[in-house]
């Protein structure tokens, strides 16, 4: 495996953890994501007669959502996310980089902290929509036709995010005698959404890496707004020659939550 291929792969294991911690104590859909951005006390949360959604509602919303963020993007409705997810059998390319065979994270509570967050399993009446392109991605959850639980609106999942950068907010992830620099922290963005979380997350490869050296930085939002959950990640600068660079008209992670938000209100 490429260590910087790698080192993509750990911000998504950091991502997927940051969500199904946040989602996990109100047994709520996972979606990829996440991080904390000062969201006030004083955050409204949704009121009981807020609208609920179907997949199908999902399905629609994202295909609405699509020409904004790209024409490009790839849609994955309900049906799709659930086949990958059963797909995956316990073996997606997540968990088997923290199994790999000389891969070691350094500090080992961070390794199980990612571990425990990724074994959790998405409740049965979850459902789901999302869109990737590329290293980009942005997609909706909400348990189908029921309200969002108030642990999710009420900003518990802050927390938990504040737990992780605990235990990994600086990371060093060997790989095949390499060693990758992630440092992980609180981000800035902010959203139409009623609540926010952003987590932003600096790779170094090192110079023994050759073309691959350099820095690149991701960020990972989470938002609800009303009864969805709303994730988006994407890079937002790097300096590394093998990572994908965004289009120069490409959302930010920020602008296609806003995009999401916009398009539900209609």
């Amino acid at each position: 495996m490429k260590i910087s291929r790698t080192a993509r792969l750990f911000v998504l294991v950091a991502s997927a953890a940051i969500a199904a911690a946040g989602l996990t104590s109100c047994s709520s859909p996972s979606t990829p994501s996440a991080g904390d951005s000062s969201a006030p006390a004083s955050t409204p949360t949704p009121t009981a007669d807020a609208k609920t959604y179907t997949s199908d509602d999902l399905t629609a919303l994202m295909t609405a959502v699509k020409p904004k963020v790209g024409s490009s993007a790839k849609l994955y409705d309900n049906a799709a996310l659930k086949a990958a997810n059963t797909s995956a059998a316990g073996s997606s390319p997540l968990s088997t980089l923290l199994d790999q065979s000389g891969v070691t994270i350094a500090p080992e509570s961070c390794k199980t902290k990612l571990k425990a967050g990724l074994g959790i399993t998405a409740p049965a009446d979850s459902v789901g929509a999302a869109l990737v392109d590329g290293t980009s991605t942005v997609s909706v959850a909400t348990v189908a036709g029921k309200a969002l639980p108030s642990a999710i609106t009420s900003g518990d999942t802050e927390s938990k995010v504040d737990d992780l950068i605990s235990a990994c907010g600086k990371i060093t992830l060997t790989v095949q005698g390499q060693s990758i620099t992630i440092a992980l922290k609180k981000g800035t963005a902010s959203t139409d959404a009623d609540r926010t979380i952003d987590l932003e997350e600096t790779i170094t490869l090192p110079s023994s890496a050759g073309a691959a050296a350099g820095d690149a930085t991701f960020s990972a939002i989470t938002a609800v707004q009303g009864n969805l959950l709303i994730s988006s990640t994407g890079i937002t600068k790097s300096t590394i020659s093998s990572f994908p660079k965004p289009a120069a008209d490409a959302l930010t992670p920020a602008d296609a939550v806003d995009a999401v938000v916009a398009e539900a209100a209609k």
